[in-house]
């Protein structure tokens, strides 16, 4: 599918859902929601999230090479590439976060944006076990077991395909495998297939490279250490911002919530946290009896928190490095197979 045509698919999805989300919403039922929110929760909740971000830095910190970046560095980076996420489609923020540190610390990009998807993976995983936690404690439909078995298989099937590739180096092999199956497609296809395959060849063989990490015991008890505190950290602040709008709930039913927030994300859409974040947020906190227009209160609220937190750091960023914000929107991922 060319970019053009994944583009409208995308935002075909987005505007569908952004429908469905809005559809039967009482607008002054919304309103008064956000007006009677308890705001002494603002500060707290913000100081939090920053920890939880701090902490998602530090993971992120563990999985990379040895370098002279320091923490602050980084969680501006991590803070910026977030934004970027909420405001561009297909996690382009992800791409420039890889993209940037390859560029300004010496390393492959390539192999620096491979150290981002393989946070991801790190994330589907943590996500698993925060939903069937959910489950064990609050067992809700079929739809939940569904959504767990496919989340199963999407991260550990990733987990387990690029420890594979990367511990017996089988990017050879994986993309000489494709050009053999293209052999039975029309020839003018086939060529088109290979010519793309022996151009990414060198490329996944540096993007693999970021997944060194996986095979190193010591640093992934790190790095699981620090991505379970940092869901943790999200599940506790999606409970908090309920206390906020005075709904009796417990941590245990923002595991569903924080879970399927984060499974929305994998659907294609034109912007992160339009429509599906929200659908998502909406069909966990129905699960548990909490009505429509009250959830997307606390949806709406909780991305308006977010949003200030990641403009207040890339502001930051931006006037630290002297960026334009043409630079932030790059998504090409340009490397000759060296360090930069």
């Amino acid at each position: 599918m060319s970019k053009k045509k994944s583009n409208i698919v995308a935002l075909g999805i987005t505007i569908i859902f952004t429908i469905i989300v809005l559809w039967n919403v009482n607008f002054k039922e919304l309103l008064m929601h956000c007006s009677i929110m308890d705001k002494r929760y603002i500060l707290p909740y913000l100081v939090i999230f920053v920890f939880v971000m701090l902490a998602r830095a530090v993971r992120w910190k563990e999985l990379l090479p040895k370098s002279e970046c320091k923490l602050k560095d980084l969680n501006e980076i991590y803070m910026t590439s977030n934004l970027l996420n909420i405001i561009l489609p297909a996690r382009a923020g992800d791409i420039f976060r890889g993209v940037y540190f390859g560029q300004k610390y010496k390393f492959s990009k390539m192999s620096m944006v491979g150290t981002v998807l393989a946070e991801r993976i790190l994330d589907g995983l943590t996500v698993i076990c925060l939903l069937s936690l959910g489950i064990i404690i609050h067992y809700r439909s079929q739809f939940v077991l569904n959504l767990l078995l496919f989340a199963i298989i999407m991260f550990v099937g990733s987990f387990v395909f690029m420890i594979w590739v990367y511990k017996y180096k089988k990017v050879d092999f994986v993309c000489q495998k494709i050009k053999e199956f293209s052999g039975r497609m029309p020839n003018e296809l086939s060529e088109k297939i290979c010519k793309i395959v022996d151009k990414c060849n060198p490329l996944l063989n540096l993007f693999v490279d970021g997944f060194e990490t996986f095979t190193n015991l010591k640093t992934m008890g790190k790095v699981a250490v620090f991505s379970a505190l940092s869901w943790a950290g999200d599940c506790f602040l999606v409970c908090f911002l309920f206390q906020a709008f005075g709904i009796e709930t417990h941590f245990t039913i923002s595991l569903f919530i924080v879970s399927f927030i984060a499974l929305s994300t994998i659907i294609p859409q034109s912007s992160m946290y339009i429509g599906l974040y929200q659908g998502a947020f909406i069909l966990a906190a129905k699960l548990f009896g909490i009505n429509k227009t009250l959830a997307l209160s606390v949806a709406l609220t909780q991305q308006l928190l977010m949003i200030l937190v990641y403009s207040i750091f890339v502001l930051i960023f931006i006037w630290r490095n002297q960026l334009k914000f043409s630079d932030l929107k790059k998504k090409e991922v340009i490397d000759d197979g060296k360090s930069t």
